[in-house]
């Protein structure tokens, strides 16, 4: 659970947490990426929150496709996952994936005219 007297992701608290220089540059990547989807995705009190830029992504799993096989990712995920398990990407961080190939470009010629 987070502690909300914390200040989660700065430097003074990574620091506090003896957090190593190498964990502390995926800790930084991550945070770059990625948010706590508090901050911009939308609620629904039934379903919870709608990962509309992608998402649920894990810590763990992000650092290792980021990183591979690094010793310190364990402790940057420890660091990351006290502060949110399920995070979304950045609102723009991904939105620039179009696949023409997968998606329909409406053909101009079948949009009616206005008269």
């Amino acid at each position: 659970m987070t502690d909300h007297t914390r200040d989660y992701g700065t430097e003074e608290d990574m620091v506090a947490q003896k957090i190593s220089p190498e964990a502390k540059e995926m800790i930084k990547w991550f945070l770059q990426t990625y948010e706590d989807p508090v901050e911009s995705c939308p609620f629904d009190s039934e379903d919870g929150y709608e990962f509309v830029y992608g998402g649920p992504y894990s810590a763990s799993d992000e650092l290792v496709s980021q990183y591979g096989d690094s010793p310190f990712i364990e402790e940057a995920t420890n660091y990351l996952d006290e502060m949110c398990i399920e995070w979304s990407a950045m609102p723009g961080e991904f939105e620039d994936d179009f696949d023409p190939d997968t998606e329909e470009i409406p053909d101009t010629e079948e949009i009616p005219e206005d008269e």
